[in-house]
């Protein structure tokens, strides 16, 4: 039996415009978005529905890291701040049992973290990167990061 094939986002639209927002937007939590959210999944939860409802969007969709906001042939990129970010951790960790009403605030990318940006040090020298990478830290039961735009994209 074949597995279900993961939903990436936006669902590999070719002509779809990619941009990382410069100005963020403050969202509000209300009962209703709590309501039908699902814990696990990134366009379904809490923070998803209630930016969906407030900047009246296609498609969002929330990661640890990043958000995607989808209005009409446009995805906008938002950087997660870290109460989001620990807020989806715990939603996901409980099944749904915890979230707060309130307002948040998504932000900008960095300049640094923006698509395009060339994150190696300007100074290198030849030859193989040399530095080690840590091992990446795995927590069970949560959605899995946002994967890169090549992935999501299709390009």
């Amino acid at each position: 039996m074949a597995k279900p094939r993961k939903k990436v986002f936006p669902r590999r639209v070719t002509d779809t415009r990619l941009l990382d927002a410069t100005r963020g937007f403050t969202y509000t939590i209300t009962s209703a978005d709590r309501r039908g959210a699902k814990p696990g999944t990134d366009d379904e939860c809490v923070h998803a529905r209630a930016i969906r409802r407030e900047l009246k969007a296609d498609e969002v969709h929330c990661n640890t890291s990043v958000i995607w906001v989808r209005k009409g042939k446009v995805a906008t990129r938002y950087r997660t701040p870290a109460a989001v970010r620990d807020q989806i951790m715990l939603f996901d960790k409980t099944k749904g049992a915890q979230a707060d009403d309130g307002d948040f605030y998504a932000r900008p990318m960095n300049p640094a973290g923006r698509m395009g940006s060339d994150r190696r040090p300007s100074n290198r020298g030849g030859g193989a990167d040399k530095r080690q990478r840590l091992p990446l830290h795995l927590m069970p039961g949560l959605r899995p990061n946002a994967p890169s735009s090549r992935q999501r994209f299709g390009c």
